[in-house]
């Protein structure tokens, strides 16, 4: 198992470039590929760092993060 990169944000953009210059994901549409590319290895980095037995990351440490629902959930509604 590998732990995530230590490296600054700048260092994992592609030439300089940003990779993924977007504050919000809200749909896939308008992605360049680049950014699809940048965004499937992060989350190829992310199972990796679920895979370990110690899970501590500081990744969104000062960020609020909000999960939103806009329609009701079949499977939670019928398993209670």
């Amino acid at each position: 198992m590998t732990a995530l990169p230590t490296t600054t944000p700048t260092d994992r953009f592609p030439a300089g470039r940003r990779a993924f210059p977007h504050r919000d994901l809200l749909g896939i549409s308008r992605l360049e590929r680049h950014e699809i590319l940048y965004l499937l290895a992060e989350a190829e980095q992310w199972v990796d760092f679920n895979r370990q037995s110690k899970k501590r990351s500081k990744a969104l440490k000062g960020l609020t993060v909000i999960n939103a629902f806009f329609e009701n959930s079949t499977r939670t509604l019928l398993s209670f």
